[in-house]
């Protein structure tokens, strides 16, 4: 009887032996499962993932080799060397937004100040600016540009006037120093208070932060002599006529323009075409009755 009972206990321990390790086999199953389950899951998000960027990348170059804006009628910029596009470098929500801007910009100017996108290049702004009345820069128009760096609008754009001015913030190559476009720049402000606050600079300089130090001496010690030469050099660069060439779009573009033409030396190469034109008919009257 007692080797029977022996007999037993080993079975039962033989079967739970079976039972634990069926378990644990199904365990290991269920885990493995579950890693599969997991790689599988993180495979097909990377493949998402993949998708989208190669959506993204298409999109933005289609956005860049399209044409953005169409340039203004008959309107040329003279000596301007071509730079660099920073467009590529942009991502593609920061070039809607700029695009919007500029649009609005060129629908929607601020008063005196016309906005001129280019047609290749966005980040490159081309702007004119009215001299402000009750300043030495009045009556005249003065050309300049934003160009929006590859970090913008984290970074802020650098200005450049084109047009010759005689003022304490603006350098000898161009370039207006002003605390926007320094330390005072944020990102949520745009296009449009940064031209605003230029053409404020036009009506308060400030020759703290002066680029131009005999402009700022002369603005601090001697304004009279500082408004004649900013009259000047006004004179001499900023007028209408010299520096963008605008017409009509129903006339052709040329170089000649109406109240341009007027003058005495206009006057003198008038008449000296009319007496060629007038020697000509007669060698032409000569050449014919020879003929006959």
């Amino acid at each position: 009887m007692q080797e029977g009972k022996k007999r037993r206990r080993r079975r039962r321990r033989r079967r739970r032996r079976r039972r634990r390790r069926r378990r644990r086999r199904r365990r290991r199953r269920r885990r493995r499962r579950r890693r599969r389950r997991r790689r599988r899951r993180r495979r097909r998000r990377r493949r998402r993932r993949r998708r989208r960027r190669r959506r993204r990348t298409r999109h933005k170059t289609t956005y860049i080799n399209c044409s953005i804006l169409p340039p203004p009628p008959c309107i040329r910029w003279e000596g301007e060397a071509a730079k660099n596009s920073n467009v590529e470098n942009l991502p593609p929500h920061v070039i809607r937004l700029v695009y919007k801007e500029v649009s609005t910009l060129t629908s929607d100017p601020p008063e005196g100040i016309k906005v001129f996108p280019n047609e290749e290049d966005i980040t490159d702004v081309q702007v004119t600016i009215e001299g402000p009345e009750g300043t030495p820069y009045s009556g005249g128009l003065f050309r300049m540009k934003l160009i929006l760096g590859k970090d913008f609008p984290a970074s802020p754009p650098k200005g450049y006037f084109l047009t010759k001015i005689f003022h304490p913030n603006v350098g000898a190559n161009g370039e207006i120093c002003v605390n926007v476009l320094k330390k005072d720049w944020k990102a949520e402000l745009g296009i449009r208070h940064v031209l605003l606050t230029i053409k404020c600079l036009l009506i308060h300089p400030n020759p703290e932060s002066a680029l131009n130090e005999e402009a700022g001496r002369l603005l601090l010690e001697n304004y009279e002599e500082y408004a004649s030469r900013a009259r000047l050099l006004t004179e001499i660069h900023a007028q209408p006529s010299s520096g963008l060439h605008t017409k009509n779009p129903a006339e052709p573009c040329s170089s000649s323009a109406g109240a341009s033409g007027e003058g005495p030396m206009a006057k003198k190469h008038a008449g000296d075409r009319d007496k060629k034109l007038a020697s000509k008919k007669k060698t032409d009257k000569k050449r014919a009755l020879r003929r006959l």
